[in-house]
């Protein structure tokens, strides 16, 4: 298999790429987005960050957020 791309996930951040592994004392690279190497966000994290900024910024209705004025 191959590794497509990676991401993690918490609350101290909204998404962050992961652009290697280090397995057995070598660096295992992960691309970030092979079509843009400048990328900072793949496809996937980007779409999964979007959503996510949209529900805490309240732009997109969620039961798992409740928007405070």
């Amino acid at each position: 298999g191959r590794m497509i791309e990676a991401f993690g996930a918490g609350t101290a951040c909204v998404v962050c790429s992961v652009s290697e592994i280090l397995y057995e004392d070598t660096k295992l690279p992960i691309p970030v987005d092979p079509t843009n190497p400048d990328a900072v966000f793949g496809p996937l994290t980007n779409r999964l960050r979007n959503e996510l900024l949209d529900i805490q910024y309240a732009k997109t209705p969620s039961p798992w957020s409740v928007p405070i004025e």
